[in-house]
């Protein structure tokens, strides 16, 4: 029994991934689209906080290159995969502080690396002449994504414990 539940496991990850990328695409109003979380990067940071050992650099790499892909446009391919790289660099390095820390204080945490991430974004949108200067740009995804944090670490946290994914 217990090779199936670590069976069943291995897909979960992957699962709550692909889940995190369907939403970061999901079409939403104009006025809501500033809103809208980072979710692929919310997703794979608690992946990074709750299994460290499992969850690194290439995993992040990887679903910033789906993201880069799936979003298209007029962007460097592999801007996502670098940014989203770099946080989860900061993140290992800080994950035991994190881990220990209240919910409001990862929420904060979460919110100054989504506005690290926006700029990096930033400055690699601004080496194809993509430049987004508004302040909606740089507040309100790094706010709703501090609001989601709590309901996505209880969420990812009892699929974690259902799953019992070590």
């Amino acid at each position: 029994m217990p090779i199936k539940e670590k069976r069943s496991g291995l897909l979960i990850i992957p699962l709550t991934i692909i889940l995190s990328l369907m939403l970061a695409i999901m079409p939403l109003p104009d006025w809501a689209a500033y809103f809208q979380p980072q979710w692929p990067l919310l997703f794979v940071i608690y992946w990074c906080l709750a299994l460290p050992h499992r969850i690194g650099m290439v995993v992040a790499w990887t679903v910033g290159l789906l993201h880069d892909v799936m979003i298209g446009g007029n962007h460097f391919l592999g801007q996502y995969a670098l940014s989203m790289a770099l946080i989860l660099y900061i993140v290992l390095h800080i994950h035991k502080r994190m881990r220990i820390s209240p919910l409001f204080q990862q929420a904060i945490t979460i919110f100054i690396l989504i506005v690290l991430y926006k700029l990096l974004v930033f400055f690699f949108e601004s080496l194809t002449g993509n430049v987004r200067r508004d302040l909606d740009y740089w507040l309100l995804s790094p706010a709703s994504s501090l609001i989601m944090w709590p309901w996505i670490f209880i969420f990812l946290r009892s699929i974690r414990r259902r799953f019992r994914i070590q």
